[in-house]
């Protein structure tokens, strides 16, 4: 089933982890930039090219420094370039429908099911997010879990930073 996206897709239904990927750097950089012209893409929409430029490049450093030290602090260093690959690729599958459901979701009475549907898409993120850090760090999945739900908040944080940091 399409090589490499066939395995993303099967991460993405919890059925395989990100050591069914090949190990391979290629694959790493096209997986990231498949999460990052989506992140752009999204970014783009809502505050101009120029800011999504800086925030999408934010995102890939971010995954990549608090997941290559997460790896690093367990002894599972070996483990990071498929664990990135998996979350990028994965990153990228999920960010499309979440895309287009949020240009549907305006907050009005009428988009009740597009903002549902986004908010599960968005649970279902991290719960994937939560299962490859379950296989890659050996940990349960609560704790993976866990640590998506952290990663996503610092994330957050970080980006609502962005502006007063760019000003400065």
């Amino acid at each position: 089933m399409l090589g490499p996206i066939g395995v993303f897709w099967d991460i993405v239904l919890l059925r395989r982890g990100p050591r069914d990927l090949p190990a391979a750097w290629p694959l790493l950089a096209a997986a990231a930039m498949a999460s990052f012209a989506i992140e752009f893409g999204m970014i783009a929409s809502r505050v101009g090219a120029g800011s999504a430029l800086g925030r999408a490049a934010l995102d890939l450093a971010l995954t990549t420094a608090v997941f290559s030290t997460l790896l690093g602090l367990r002894g599972q260093g070996h483990r990071l370039l498929q664990t990135l690959t998996a979350l990028f690729g994965v990153d990228a599958l999920l960010s499309l429908p979440l895309a287009v459901l949020a240009l549907y979701s305006s907050g009005d009475a009428q988009q009740l099911l597009p903002a549902l549907l986004f908010l599960a898409v968005l649970a279902w993120n991290l719960l994937v997010i939560g299962h490859i850090v379950r296989v890659a760090l050996e940990v349960p999945l609560l704790n993976g879990v866990a640590v998506a739900i952290s990663f996503t908040i610092l994330s957050l944080l970080i980006h609502r930073a962005w502006p007063a940091a760019v000003a400065s």
